[in-house]
């Protein structure tokens, strides 16, 4: 989801803060993921990290995902800011989509998770799930998951908006 709206994101703000972005299929369940994310961390300076993570590793539980989210709150460097971002509503395309029937549940339950974790930890929430239910058919790339440029726009919008928020940008 992030890969589809972060080049838009990056436009809008360019001039005022330099954007960039790790989108991997690996799970937090995954000892490469958490190689990369440290590295990332390790070798720039990041005022603001929006963490859009919520699809990948279906394996994972409640509690392992939680461990997650904590994970990724102990590693942000003093001084960045944290904002994380709901999961998007997968849609279905059928009334028999076997991806639909796995992901919506699962969204749901990430979504509680780092609602409850996001509370308990102050940290600001980007509620990309809200915007991905007002998108319309013509919005969805028609796989179940993903968004057409038209809904990257929309998702692109509200990240915009948060960073801006949390980063005291003058609109």
């Amino acid at each position: 989801i992030t890969r589809g709206y972060q080049s838009i994101v990056r436009e809008t703000l360019r001039g005022r803060c330099y954007v960039d972005f790790l989108a991997t299929s690996y799970s937090m369940d995954n000892p490469l993921y958490w190689d990369m994310l440290q590295s990332f961390l390790a070798n720039s300076h990041y005022d603001l990290i929006h963490y859009n993570f919520g699809l990948h590793g279906q394996q994972l539980d409640s509690t392992a995902y939680e461990n997650g989210l904590a994970k990724v709150n102990q590693l942000v460097p003093k001084g960045c800011a944290l904002v994380f971002a709901t999961s998007t509503e997968p849609y279905s395309v059928s009334t028999e989509n076997k991806l639909y029937q796995i992901w919506a549940p699962l969204v749901k339950e990430r979504n509680e998770v780092m609602l409850r974790f996001a509370l308990k930890n102050l940290i600001p929430l980007d509620d990309l799930h809200q915007v991905s239910l007002t998108l319309s058919s013509e919005e969805r790339a028609g796989d179940c998951i993903h968004f057409a440029e038209a809904g990257n726009k929309k998702l692109a919008k509200e990240v915009v908006a948060s960073i801006e928020k949390h980063l005291f940008f003058p609109k």
